[in-house]
C-alpha cells in the first residue's frame, strides 16, 4: 500500500518519483483500494488508499482468464499501464464491448466508479474486497486499543 511506504519513508516526493518511474516502465501497477478509508473517500477523495501490485502478477491473473476480455489486457499492459480509472467511452474506444466490460466487472478487474462525472471504472484485483475488509478491521482494532491508553500511544512490540 502506498500509505505504508509513506509511513516508513520520510521522502514522499522521492517515493512518488520512484513509483512513477516503475509504473511507467511497466514494473508496477497502481490500483485504488475502494472503501479502505473510514467513511468511504476521505483518504484520497476517490474512495480509498492506493495499492501497488507487480505488473507481472497482475498480468498473470488477467491472462488466466484467456481471451474473454477482448483488447483490455493488451491495452492495459501497454498504453493503459499508468491508468487507475477509465471511462466507458475510453474502453469502447479501444474496442472493449459492453459484454466484455461486464465480464471484467464480474471477474473483479473493474469496479464501478460513481465519483467520476461520466460513467467510469477503476482498475481492480479479483478478491480485493477481503483485503480491504481486513484492512479496515485492523485499523479499527488499532484505534480501539489506542483509545484505551492514557496517552493514546502504544509500544511497537505490543501491537507487533
Amino acid at each position: 500500500m502506498l500509505s505504508q511506504l509513506h509511513s516508513v519513508f520520510t521522502t514522499h516526493t522521492q517515493i512518488e518519483r520512484e513509483l512513477s518511474n516503475l509504473i511507467s516502465a511497466g514494473v508496477l501497477r497502481k490500483i485504488l483500494l475502494r472503501g479502505s478509508s473510514e467513511g468511504g473517500g476521505q483518504v484520497s477523495g476517490a474512495g480509498g488508499d492506493f495499492g501497488i501490485i507487480l505488473s507481472e502478477t497482475y498480468n498473470n491473473l488477467l491472462s488466466s482468464y484467456g481471451d474473454m476480455f477482448g483488447n483490455f489486457p493488451e491495452w492495459l499492459s501497454s498504453l493503459g499501464r499508468t491508468v487507475v480509472s477509465v471511462s466507458r467511452e475510453s474502453l469502447h474506444g479501444i474496442g472493449v464491448t459492453d459484454e466484455e466490460i461486464q465480464r471484467l466487472i464480474e471477474a473483479g478487474f473493474l469496479t464501478m466508479e460513481y465519483s467520476l462525472r461520466e460513467a467510469g471504472y477503476t482498475i481492480s484485483v479479483p478478491g480485493i474486497g477481503n483485503f480491504v475488509k481486513n484492512l479496515r478491521g485492523g485499523r479499527r482494532e488499532l484505534l480501539r486499543v489506542l483509545k484505551r491508553q492514557t496517552y493514546k500511544e502504544i509500544l511497537e512490540k505490543v501491537c507487533g
